[in-house]
């Protein structure tokens, strides 16, 4: 993955919910071009981090067994920037699950106000299946760094 786009999982509860951080600086290599002057986080990226987050929501709920690949975008909503010095609360609720696919709602928030939201539904494919030992070791690495002890 390129860009990893949770700097900490926040709290998580198990097949229901979760929040996470991402902290939004100046330094960030994407100002460099998005844009001189006038520096604004992609909304494609904060999209990402809400993949990211739902994605993690749902691994972490099937004790790691499954990998999830976002594969649906519904209902997402840009309502305003998000600029270098912003702290992004990513939140994720599960709305449906299934065997093959499963269903969240997300939302990007910056002092309490939503900046994205999106429903994001996943497929789910066995980890064992999707990634080699070297991949799993660096996403079981990410999660040890992410959680911190935080799964209830």
């Amino acid at each position: 993955m390129r860009y990893v786009l949770i700097d900490r999982i926040l709290d998580v509860e198990k097949n229901k919910r979760i929040s996470a951080l991402k902290n939004v600086s100046l330094s960030d290599e994407i100002f460099i071009d998005h844009f001189p002057g006038n520096p604004v986080f992609p909304g494609a990226l904060i999209l990402e981090a809400l993949s990211q987050t739902g994605g993690a929501l749902i691994e972490i709920s099937s004790d790691f067994k499954y990998k999830a690949i976002v594969f649906l975008v519904e209902r997402a909503k840009y309502r305003d920037f998000v600029r270098p010095g912003d702290q992004i609360i990513l939140k994720a609720e599960i709305m449906n699950a299934q065997e093959t696919y499963t269903s969240v709602r997300s939302r990007a928030l910056v002092n309490d106000a939503v900046k994205v939201s999106a429903d994001l539904t996943f497929s789910l494919l066995r980890a064992e299946d999707f990634m080699n030992a070297q991949a799993q070791a660096k996403s079981k690495a990410l999660y040890d760094i992410w959680l911190k002890g935080k799964v209830d």
